[in-house]
């Protein structure tokens, strides 16, 4: 399957996922990606110890609600993949 068909899917399952989640937006900046629950801080359930042992850094923030990615480290190829692991680790 060519690569644009290949990112085009995995884009898909993304944004899947994150309706399943309740993520209301997804932004990215020079160095970080930011993703934004439609959910009080307090409800937000997730295993803060596997979001530690990711092979990059994620912190959970009250506002906005929701965490922020690093980006250090990170191919862009693999941006969607990691983006994924993090929304995985959220109940």
């Amino acid at each position: 399957m060519p690569n644009e068909v290949k990112a085009f899917i995995d884009l898909v399952k993304l944004r899947i996922l994150a309706l399943e989640k309740k993520v209301s937006s997804i932004k990215e900046s020079m160095t970080e990606v930011t993703m934004v629950f439609d959910t009080p801080f307090e409800d937000l359930d997730y295993d803060a110890k596997a979001m530690k042992e990711l092979p990059f850094g994620v912190e959970p923030k009250r506002y906005p609600i929701g965490f922020t990615l690093r980006k250090r480290g990170i191919k862009s190829e693999e941006m969607l993949e990691a983006i994924s692991r993090v929304l995985y680790l959220v109940a």
